[in-house]
């Protein structure tokens, strides 16, 4: 993910949810998700997170150059297991239809590894 990706994220996030600006851990607790399909809500998006815990804001970009869209998730507590692991593509119903496709699965991992990757952290 490039920087000017990320940074439009964390700039959609802040608007959205403005307290987080005053949070510096709130990257810990972020996850960013590529590919997310066009029928995918905010909301739809939170809720499949949810089930790993809380989620205190969700946030979906679309790139027009890319034709993508991206999202960004933000748990309340450090505790929430989203972050920290990474969920698998395939777990998701809205991907596999409700059902388990076959092949690997693919790990997303959290917001602030992505942003020290590229020096945005």
């Amino acid at each position: 993910m490039d920087r000017a990706r990320m940074r439009d994220l964390i700039e959609a996030l802040l608007e959205r949810q403005p307290i987080l600006a005053g949070d510096p851990t709130f990257l810990r607790r972020a996850l960013v998700v590529e590919g997310v399909e066009t029928i995918i809500s905010p909301r739809v998006l939170e809720w499949f997170f949810e089930q790993h815990g809380e989620v205190l804001a969700t946030v979906l970009l679309r790139d027009a150059a890319r034709g993508e869209r991206v999202g960004m998730l933000v748990g309340t507590a450090e505790q929430a297991e989203f972050h920290r692991r990474g969920i698998p593509a395939d777990d998701s119903p809205a991907i596999s239809g409700g059902r388990r496709p076959r092949g690997p699965s693919l790990a997303v991992p959290a917001a602030e590894d992505v942003a020290e990757e590229h020096g945005d952290a």
